[in-house]
């Protein structure tokens, strides 16, 4: 689909001061922030307990590395390619 100037004149006569496009815009961030914050860190509990579980304080730190990498290379896969290649370098 391409975007016309058109697009772009409405988009920008549109926007509030902020560069939000919708009133509510900011809250509904934040709201999206605090829900995946929390679930983040519900996710990096479970990790910590589970690998401690499987490979005792042995060999859970090997594990908690394996599988937090595997977090952050699905997270960049998802992330927009601004982020990505800022992290990667």
């Amino acid at each position: 689909m391409k975007i016309t100037r058109n697009d772009i004149r409405k988009i920008i006569l549109e926007m509030n001061p902020d560069g939000t496009i919708s009133p509510d815009e900011d809250e509904e961030e934040e709201a999206l922030y605090e829900v995946t914050v929390s679930q983040l860190e519900a996710l990096c509990t479970h990790v910590n307990e589970e690998a401690i579980e499987i490979g005792g304080a042995a060999r859970s730190g090997g594990i908690k590395f394996r599988i937090y990498a595997k977090l952050l290379e699905t997270m960049l896969q998802h992330a927009p390619q601004q982020f990505s290649r800022r992290i990667r370098r």
